[in-house]
Protein backbone atom coordinates (compact mmCIF):
# COMPACT_ATOMS: atom_id res chain seq x y z
CA UNK A 1 0.00 0.00 0.00
CA UNK A 2 1.34 3.52 -0.93
CA UNK A 3 0.55 6.40 1.47
CA UNK A 4 1.46 9.92 0.97
CA UNK A 5 0.36 13.60 2.86
CA UNK A 6 0.25 16.33 0.86
CA UNK A 7 -0.10 20.21 2.42
CA UNK A 8 -2.18 22.37 0.10
CA UNK A 9 -3.97 25.30 0.76
CA UNK A 10 -7.69 25.87 0.66
CA UNK A 11 -7.89 27.19 -3.43
CA UNK A 12 -6.04 24.48 -4.49
CA UNK A 13 -7.77 21.33 -2.38
CA UNK A 14 -10.04 20.63 -5.08
CA UNK A 15 -7.52 20.30 -7.88
CA UNK A 16 -5.28 17.69 -5.65
CA UNK A 17 -8.04 15.34 -4.85
CA UNK A 18 -8.88 15.44 -8.10
CA UNK A 19 -5.60 14.75 -9.67
CA UNK A 20 -5.23 12.03 -6.91
CA UNK A 21 -8.32 10.02 -7.46
CA UNK A 22 -7.36 10.28 -11.26
CA UNK A 23 -4.57 8.13 -10.65
CA UNK A 24 -6.60 6.03 -7.91
CA UNK A 25 -5.47 7.57 -4.76
CA UNK A 26 -8.01 7.11 -2.26
CA UNK A 27 -8.35 9.93 0.15
CA UNK A 28 -8.14 8.46 3.56
CA UNK A 29 -7.90 11.91 5.99
CA UNK A 30 -8.07 16.01 5.68
CA UNK A 31 -7.07 18.14 8.42
CA UNK A 32 -7.67 22.13 8.07
CA UNK A 33 -5.44 24.18 9.93
CA UNK A 34 -5.86 27.78 9.01
CA UNK A 35 -5.43 28.64 5.41
CA UNK A 36 -3.30 24.93 5.18
CA UNK A 37 -5.07 21.64 4.16
CA UNK A 38 -3.56 18.53 5.18
CA UNK A 39 -4.53 15.78 3.25
CA UNK A 40 -3.63 11.84 3.42
CA UNK A 41 -4.14 9.83 0.41
CA UNK A 42 -3.47 5.96 0.34
CA UNK A 43 -3.09 3.50 -3.39
CA UNK A 44 -2.61 0.17 -3.96
CA UNK A 45 0.56 -0.93 -4.82
CA UNK A 46 -0.58 -4.23 -6.28
CA UNK A 47 -2.44 -2.75 -9.36
CA UNK A 48 -1.23 -4.66 -12.52
CA UNK A 49 -0.92 -1.57 -14.10
CA UNK A 50 0.83 0.37 -11.59
CA UNK A 51 3.88 1.37 -13.22
CA UNK A 52 2.08 2.69 -16.08
CA UNK A 53 -0.07 4.51 -13.71
CA UNK A 54 2.95 6.34 -11.55
CA UNK A 55 4.61 7.32 -15.01
CA UNK A 56 1.32 9.12 -16.20
CA UNK A 57 1.06 10.59 -12.58
CA UNK A 58 4.28 12.42 -12.72
CA UNK A 59 4.16 13.60 -17.05
CA UNK A 60 0.90 14.77 -15.62
CA UNK A 61 2.29 17.39 -13.55
CA UNK A 62 1.21 19.75 -10.50
CA UNK A 63 -1.05 22.80 -11.10
CA UNK A 64 -1.67 25.40 -8.65
CA UNK A 65 -3.83 28.49 -8.58
CA UNK A 66 -1.85 31.25 -7.49
CA UNK A 67 -2.68 33.78 -5.00
CA UNK A 68 -5.00 36.81 -5.13
CA UNK A 69 -3.12 39.19 -3.01
CA UNK A 70 -2.06 40.76 -6.40
CA UNK A 71 -5.13 40.98 -8.38
CA UNK A 72 -6.08 42.63 -4.81
CA UNK A 73 -3.05 44.64 -4.04
CA UNK A 74 -1.82 46.48 -6.91
CA UNK A 75 -5.45 48.17 -7.69
CA UNK A 76 -5.04 49.47 -4.04
CA UNK A 77 -1.88 51.09 -4.52
CA UNK A 78 -3.35 53.00 -7.67
CA UNK A 79 -5.99 54.13 -6.07
CA UNK A 80 -4.22 55.47 -3.05
CA UNK A 81 -1.44 56.64 -5.75
CA UNK A 82 -4.61 58.66 -7.35
CA UNK A 83 -6.24 60.21 -4.42
CA UNK A 84 -2.82 61.43 -3.55
CA UNK A 85 -2.51 62.90 -6.95
CA UNK A 86 -6.31 64.80 -6.39
CA UNK A 87 -5.26 65.57 -2.54
CA UNK A 88 -2.21 67.38 -3.82
CA UNK A 89 -3.99 68.78 -7.17
CA UNK A 90 -6.89 70.88 -4.29
CA UNK A 91 -4.28 71.84 -1.69
CA UNK A 92 -1.78 73.29 -4.03
CA UNK A 93 -3.56 75.17 -6.79
CA UNK A 94 -0.86 77.77 -7.29
CA UNK A 95 2.39 75.89 -6.58
CA UNK A 96 0.67 72.53 -8.63
CA UNK A 97 3.24 71.26 -11.39
CA UNK A 98 1.18 69.59 -13.02
CA UNK A 99 3.59 67.25 -15.17
CA UNK A 100 5.98 66.54 -12.40
CA UNK A 101 2.85 65.05 -9.96
CA UNK A 102 1.12 63.35 -12.99
CA UNK A 103 4.32 61.25 -13.71
CA UNK A 104 4.94 60.95 -10.10
CA UNK A 105 1.56 59.17 -9.03
CA UNK A 106 -0.81 59.09 -12.04
CA UNK A 107 1.88 56.77 -14.38
CA UNK A 108 2.66 54.28 -11.43
CA UNK A 109 -0.83 53.96 -11.16
CA UNK A 110 -1.92 53.20 -14.77
CA UNK A 111 1.50 50.58 -14.08
CA UNK A 112 -0.40 49.30 -11.04
CA UNK A 113 -3.58 49.04 -13.10
CA UNK A 114 -1.94 47.43 -15.99
CA UNK A 115 -0.27 45.12 -14.23
CA UNK A 116 -3.00 43.77 -12.09
CA UNK A 117 -5.26 43.59 -15.37
CA UNK A 118 -2.38 41.45 -16.09
CA UNK A 119 -2.61 39.14 -13.65
CA UNK A 120 -6.34 38.34 -13.25
CA UNK A 121 -5.86 37.96 -17.38
CA UNK A 122 -3.04 35.00 -16.79
CA UNK A 123 -5.05 33.50 -13.92
CA UNK A 124 -8.43 33.20 -15.75
CA UNK A 125 -6.63 31.28 -18.78
CA UNK A 126 -4.64 29.04 -16.58
CA UNK A 127 -7.51 28.36 -14.80
CA UNK A 128 -9.28 27.59 -18.08
CA UNK A 129 -5.97 25.96 -18.98
CA UNK A 130 -6.76 23.40 -16.11
CA UNK A 131 -10.25 22.86 -16.60
CA UNK A 132 -9.89 21.93 -20.09
CA UNK A 133 -6.67 19.40 -19.87
CA UNK A 134 -8.78 17.63 -17.05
Amino acid sequence: MQEKQIKTNLVNERLVIEKHLLFKWKCLERKQEGKNVFLKFSRDDSLPYIKELEQLENEYGEYKIGSMIPAIALPVVALVLLTVFLILFITLKDNFNFFVYFFSFNVPAFICILLGFVFMYLRVRAIGRIEKEK
